[in-house]
C-alpha cells in the first residue's frame, strides 16, 4: 500500500470520526443516523474509488 491510499484512508476515516463528534449525545431521544449514514455514504464512494484505481494500476 503507498503511502498516498493510506492517507486517503485516513482521511477518510477522520471525516467520518469527525462527523460522529460533532453530534450530540441525547440519552433522553433516539440517536438521528441520517448524518453519519450521509457521511459515510460519501466515504465509502471516496474508498471504492481508489480501491478501484489502485487495482486497475495492479
Amino acid at each position: 500500500m503507498t503511502p498516498e491510499f493510506l492517507k486517503t484512508v485516513a482521511d477518510s476515516a477522520g471525516r467520518v470520526a469527525d462527523t460522529f463528534q460533532s453530534l450530540p449525545f441525547r440519552a433522553d431521544r433516539p440517536y438521528d443516523p441520517r448524518p453519519v449514514a450521509t457521511v459515510a455514504a460519501e466515504e465509502l464512494a471516496v474508498l471504492c474509488a481508489v480501491v478501484a484505481a489502485r487495482c486497475r494500476r495492479s
